[in-house]
């Protein structure tokens, strides 16, 4: 736990249904809003100010089954549904271009992390072959593993440390890139989550635009410090904290809670405690301690979904969303973390023409359902 004190904020929570009709913003006004009230309604995103609604008795709709959902079913093997079977036992897939023995399928290995115990490398970084974006370093591939088809969070510990830091250092080079004003990391699971390869990789793109999002939670996170000299999100760790209903796990230096306004069933995001803008500022003796939550979140994430999306909300080098006289790494309004969103639905008529999100459960009992659940 963070240990963080609610500086003068209610000890219920810093959120509010009240907030979505169009006027409160936050900035410092606080109304308390309690497990009794009643669960289908809207409610804002702090950070972004998107608005998701709350359905939860769409959950008894009829549906038809899908291969879409990523759900594991009854004697599920855990893997999303058209995932290739030879992903159930982690080893060399000879069509694999990221497993070892296959280099000629790869682009130039640009680095990679050798293997104390002298096996085969433990994380490869290669250029994507197929880049969203053109240019030099702007579209990184982390192979996470040698071995075909090995779930993350079964790495060691020493192993997944070393992705962590690996992470690190890919975003860092693609943010150096010249023109780049934007840097993300981002990890597709399961046919359902995006991913093309059974092979466990994440994946680094350094773009030369903020996306509105990044814009929006920037301007509303140095909007609310202007109004009360504090971090929104070291404010949400606070609130969380205190209420204690939405969170899943947590380590010294890392905090995981559902959100608030979480966007889809049993969405989960990962929060250091000590404040840092940027992913770029994570220090060496706070990488254990981020690998050991994401590892226990990612467990239980999976067992609820097969499919699920990882990605890193971090700081856009966009120059005029930044406090004055801050660089990047050290903006006192902005703070980075790790957003783990579960595939369990899919978008449909009402989201695409609205851009409201709608999610069939609420966040606390998601959190209850998680906390239930094996970490790793």
């Amino acid at each position: 736990m963070c240990g963080f004190v609610a500086h003068a904020i209610p000890a219920v929570t810093m959120y509010s249904t009240r907030t979505v009709g169009g006027h409160a913003e936050t900035g410092g006004a606080v109304v308390a809003c309690t497990q009794s009230e009643d669960p289908t309604a809207y409610r804002r995103n702090p950070l972004t100010g998107d608005v998701v609604l709350y359905a939860p008795g769409r959950e008894l709709r009829p549906q038809a089954p899908t291969l879409e959902a990523g759900l594991p079913g009854p004697g599920s093997t855990g893997v999303s549904p058209g995932m290739p079977a030879r992903a159930l036992a982690p080893g060399v897939d000879p069509e694999c271009p990221f497993c070892p023995g296959n280099e000629h399928l790869l682009p130039p290995i640009r680095w990679e992390v050798p293997d104390p115990t002298g096996g085969e490398w433990l994380v490869r970084v290669v250029p994507n072959k197929y880049p969203i974006v053109p240019g030099a370093g702007r579209h990184l591939v982390v192979i996470e593993t040698p071995r075909h088809g090995e779930e993350l969070e079964s790495l060691g510990s020493t192993h997944l440390e070393t992705v962590v830091c690996s992470y690190r250092r890919a975003l860092g080079e693609a943010s150096s890139v010249a023109g780049v004003l934007y840097a993300l990391l981002f990890r597709n699971q399961g046919v359902a989550g995006g991913a093309s390869l059974a092979h466990p990789h994440a994946q680094v793109a350094g773009i030369d635009v903020v996306p509105d999002r990044v814009r929006r939670r920037e301007a509303r996170s140095h909007r609310y410090h202007r109004t009360t000299g504090r971090c929104l999100v070291c404010d949400m760790i606070a609130a969380e904290e205190a209420e204690g209903v939405r969170l899943v796990t947590a380590a010294p230096e890392f905090v995981a809670f559902v959100p608030w306004a979480a966007e889809v069933r049993c969405e989960v995001w990962i929060v250091p405690c000590r404040h840092q803008a940027d992913f770029r500022g994570l220090i060496d003796d706070e990488v254990a301690g981020l690998a050991a939550v994401l590892r226990d979140v990612l467990s239980r994430v999976g067992a609820v979904s097969a499919a699920y999306n990882v990605t890193l909300e971090s700081s856009s080098m966009y120059p005029r969303t930044r406090t004055r006289g801050s660089d990047v790494v050290g903006d006192p309004a902005l703070h980075w973390f790790v957003r783990v969103r579960p595939r369990t639905t899919t978008a449909a008529g009402f989201e695409v023409a609205t851009g409201i999100s709608i999610n069939p459960s609420v966040p606390e009992r998601d959190a209850a359902r998680l906390r239930g659940l094996r970490g790793g």
